[in-house]
């Protein structure tokens, strides 16, 4: 049987780990120009979206930013993916105890 309350403990430990976090998406992007028939590829430029206020918000990074960024985004990933395995093993636990759902017929 699982130990609900240990894997809930390792679930919170992992998420406490997590030390950067970053809302939204980077992406890479290149330009290309003809130059006297030859194509000429320039960057990689990278941009940062976010949902701000209703909007999607872009913002042009450095490259030197760029590294911090990518580990603040994925410790969010994973602080969202953790977020969720607590909420299963909570549910599952609930469950364990025999506890009815609202609204769940008894067969009655």
């Amino acid at each position: 049987m699982l130990n609900f309350d240990s894997k809930r403990q390792e679930i919170l430990e992992e998420m406490g780990a997590i030390t950067r976090m970053e809302h939204g998406c980077l992406t890479q992007e290149y330009r290309e120009r003809d130059v006297d028939g030859r194509i000429h590829r320039t960057g990689p430029y990278y941009k940062l979206q976010v949902w701000r206020d209703g909007k999607n918000v872009t913002t042009r990074v450095k490259a030197t930013e760029v590294a911090p960024l990518q580990k603040g985004i994925a410790g969010m990933d994973r602080f969202k993916q953790l977020s969720g395995d607590f909420v299963a093993v909570t549910v599952a636990m609930t469950h364990s105890l025999g506890e009815e759902m609202p609204g769940k017929k008894n067969g009655r």
